[in-house]
């Protein structure tokens, strides 16, 4: 079974011809579009080793006759081939960070006791562009645990400031 970076290398590739292409968005959205179709039974099927290559190109066309998304029908053919459509929901989000680093778009995860305001997520966005640059897209998750303080979260960094975090400090250090 193929591991992550099976779905990084698709995704990598796909990335470069869609620039190549200057169509990058719409390789996104096609591939979007083709995997809200697809649901888990019709994937099992795709992924049959049972079941031909011709059985399943012609499955394929039927169901996405009237989607005009040629290119990400030829993608979930590919897959298909290789029994391997069930990494396409992967192969989506791993494109989607590739556009993003592309873009200088970075998308931090603010997690909070509370629901922030959107003058609160302002400022935390402010906050964000000076720490990591570029555009951001903030998005959020209330999660009462933390007690208060917020947490922010992008890709490999974790910036901690809940109060949580802070009593198991102050526990370790009395301990």
């Amino acid at each position: 079974m193929p591991n992550v970076s099976s779905s990084k290398r698709y995704a990598q590739a796909i990335f470069e011809i869609a620039l190549e292409q200057n169509n990058v968005d719409s390789w996104v959205e096609s591939l979007t579009v083709v995997d809200s179709v697809l649901d888990s039974e019709s994937v099992e099927i795709l992924d049959a080793p049972q079941i031909s290559k011709s059985q399943k190109y012609k499955l394929i066309k039927d169901s996405f006759k009237k989607i005009d998304h040629q290119v990400a029908i030829n993608l979930v053919c590919l897959l298909a081939s290789r029994c391997l459509v069930y990494i396409l929901k992967d192969i989506i989000v791993e494109l989607n960070i590739v556009k993003d680093k592309h873009d200088n778009v970075s998308r931090p995860l603010v997690v909070s006791a509370v629901k922030l305001d959107q003058k609160q997520l302002d400022d935390i966005k402010v906050m964000s562009q000076g720490l990591f640059g570029g555009q951001i897209i903030l998005d959020t998750e209330v999660d009462p645990n933390i007690i208060g303080g917020l947490i922010l979260k992008v890709d490999d960094t974790v910036l901690d400031g809940s109060v949580t975090k802070k009593l198991q400090n102050m526990k370790k250090e009395i301990v």
